[in-house]
């Protein structure tokens, strides 16, 4: 099967919203050879992952906050 025909086609990836840049970085890593693509994406994973850590660390001080003042 050719790995291109899983991906969507450009209209149906434009419905998607790429506020942050992620569609257009994601194309450019599947556009990479295989072993680039592998080191792109282990970097993008810490990177999102480092943002979603960051946001449950707001969150919970939030939380907390709000549990101390009510």
């Amino acid at each position: 099967m050719d790995p291109s025909a899983a991906r969507p086609s450009a209209p149906e990836s434009d419905n998607v919203a790429d506020g942050d840049g992620l569609v257009s970085r994601l194309r450019v890593i599947e556009d990479q050879p295989l072993e680039s693509r592998a080191d792109a994406y282990t970097a993008l994973h810490a990177e999102l992952k480092a943002v979603l850590d960051s946001a449950d660390r707001v969150g919970a001080d939030r939380t907390g906050a709000d549990r101390a003042t009510g």
